[in-house]
Parts: C-alpha cells; sequence; structure tokens
C-alpha cells in the first residue's frame, strides 16, 4: 500500500512554528476574538466539530469554553502536532478529508471552520459535508482569508490555485506553502447559501494597515 502524503504534512512543522508564535505575524487573535463571539452561546454544553483544524490551536479553545470538541484535518502529521500540544485537554482529533468526515448525519450541534477553506480544493463538497454532519438548526462559524488580500493580483472575480513562493528567505529549502485557492466572496456566500445555511452575521477583520484580512461568517441549517 502506498503511503498517504499529502502536502500540508511536508509543511505543518513550519507552518505550526510560524503560526504558533506569540509575536505578531498576522490578525489570529483578532479573527479567534471574533470566530468565538459568533460561537459563544453554542459551546458550552454542545458537540462541536473543528474542520481542518491544523495543530488543533482553536480546537482547545472551543473545548475550554465548555465545548465537546472533535477536531479533523487532512493532513496526518497536523493531527500529531495537535494531539502532542492538547496534552491533557478532551478534544478527539481524527484524520479525515474534510469532504469525506468518518461521522454520522446530524452528529453536531456547532461547526466550524476557520481560516481553511481557502486552502481547500473541494469547498462545495467540505461545505455539504459539513450540513450533513450538523444537527436541524445546528450553527456554522466559517472564517476565510478575504479574497481582496489572498495574494491574487489578477482578476479578482476569477476562480484560481495561488502558486505561492517560499515564506521567508530564512526558512532555507523548506517546501512551498501547499496549495491555496483564490475565489471571490461572492463564490463563498453563494456557496455557503446554495447548501442550506441561511447567513445571520458576518464580520470582516483588518490589519494593522486597515486592509481587508479575513472574513468571518455566522450561519445556521435551514
Amino acid at each position: 500500500m502506498m503511503e498517504r502524503k499529502i502536502p500540508w504534512d511536508d509543511y505543518a512543522q513550519s507552518y505550526t512554528e510560524k503560526m504558533d508564535r506569540n509575536e505578531y505575524y498576522w490578525p489570529r487573535d483578532d479573527v479567534i476574538e471574533a470566530v468565538l463571539k459568533f460561537a459563544s452561546n453554542h459551546l458550552n454544553g454542545q458537540r462541536v466539530i473543528d474542520v481542518a483544524c491544523g495543530f488543533g490551536y482553536l480546537s482547545r479553545m472551543l473545548s475550554e469554553h465548555g465545548a465537546t470538541v472533535t477536531a479533523v484535518d487532512s493532513s496526518e502529521m497536523m493531527i500529531e502536532i495537535a494531539n502532542t500540544k492538547s496534552s491533557g485537554s478532551s478534544v478527539g482529533y481524527s484524520v479525515a478529508d474534510s469532504a469525506e468526515v468518518p461521522f454520522d448525519s446530524g452528529t453536531f450541534d456547532t461547526l466550524v471552520c476557520n481560516m481553511a477553506l481557502q486552502d481547500i480544493e473541494n469547498v462545495e463538497g467540505t461545505i455539504r459535508e459539513m450540513v450533513r454532519l450538523g444537527t436541524n438548526g445546528a450553527i456554522f462559524v466559517l472564517s476565510i482569508r478575504h479574497p481582496y488580500t489572498d495574494g491574487w493580483e489578477a482578476n479578482y472575480a476569477r476562480q484560481e490555485a495561488i502558486d505561492n513562493p517560499l515564506p521567508s528567505a530564512e526558512e532555507g529549502d523548506r517546501r512551498n506553502y501547499p496549495p491555496r485557492y483564490h475565489r471571490p466572496l461572492s463564490y463563498y456566500l453563494n456557496t455557503i447559501v446554495g447548501e442550506g445555511i441561511s447567513i445571520h452575521r458576518s464580520d470582516e477583520i483588518v490589519d494593522p494597515k486597515g486592509s481587508p484580512f479575513a472574513v468571518v461568517i455566522k450561519g445556521r441549517a435551514t
């Protein structure tokens, strides 16, 4: 049997070191604050899934707010790192493709996908799978990199894979950042609504220069 390997396995350690450091690198805390604000009334005692959880940073925070948290990511290396960082936490981690999560329909009350849809090729399948996993009236909180400043410099309305260079010269011969996909904001909104989620609120996060960095969306299963 061939070894299962995806680009994020190669980049997992570098990504974790970059994203988990304490000094300012991106408006992480502002994004997390908005996600938790939208989810706050739907965590304590609730069954929550964190889809494309990465190294589990948000997963652990959701658990600290009283949720029973299941977290999935397609990268085995990411899940290994998440488990190491979550020692003593009750978060349950699993390796799973975001469009094929091995849980029964209607398992979760609140479903979160934080800053990951722009890195996922099959967004429609991911949203559809999240809807399947949610209970009737389930809450969805989704955040994405703002398409206006995601690194795509051509026609904003096009949907394209972004070929990212190495994040910095100091990282030497580490692998390129895994694929990221530019899609206009309307694509995400139409996909969310089209898969059966009613959008209730949204927020836009800006960087210190006032440029749009992320979009956070709250919705409910219809």
